[in-house]
């Protein structure tokens, strides 16, 4: 089994995806960190351009997809291509954690966000562009009340485990 974890940058996907790992006694996966182990840091990519990191996550994503008992966390923007929805839906099941992007500013340090760390106020620019494709991936949508465990516990809830 494969859990996929999406959402926005800042929403909480790395943290809660480590907790959930250990409750469920599974490995944990960072696609981002993966990207970097595996392949070239982050910064690097985006260097080239976006299209060029987004081409190296697809593969990436498809080499984490080939694991097993595992929670993934993907980055904010593994939902913009359209292969990269249909993969992690079939091959996972899908929690969209779904927090306030007010929230997210309040909380979130961008520095190392290629998208937002210049101008972090473009994170709703990059929500309005998402959420519809957050929702599609989706077989579940955790609506997070920035209370780490309650959004750990409503991802219990919904797990056949």
């Amino acid at each position: 089994m494969i859990i996929s974890l999406i959402g926005m940058p800042g929403c909480g996907k790395t943290s809660i995806g480590k907790e959930l790992a250990l409750k469920l006694d599974m490995d944990f996966l960072d696609i981002d960190q993966f990207i970097e182990k595996n392949y070239q840091s982050i910064d690097s990519l985006f260097a080239v351009s976006e299209a060029h990191f987004r081409e190296i996550e697809s593969k990436a994503l498809k080499e984490c997809l080939l694991q097993d008992n595992t929670v993934l966390s993907t980055g904010g923007g593994i939902i913009l291509s359209k292969k990269n929805r249909e993969l992690l839906r079939k091959h996972s099941s899908v929690f969209f954690i779904n927090r306030e992007i007010d929230d997210i500013i309040a909380s979130t340090d961008f520095t190392d966000r290629p998208l937002l760390k210049n101008n972090s106020s473009k994170i709703h620019e990059l929500y309005r562009n998402r959420i519809d494709k957050y929702y599609e991936t989706a077989h579940y949508i955790i609506n997070s009340n920035n209370v780490f465990d309650d959004t750990i516990n409503k991802i219990l809830q919904n797990i056949d485990k």
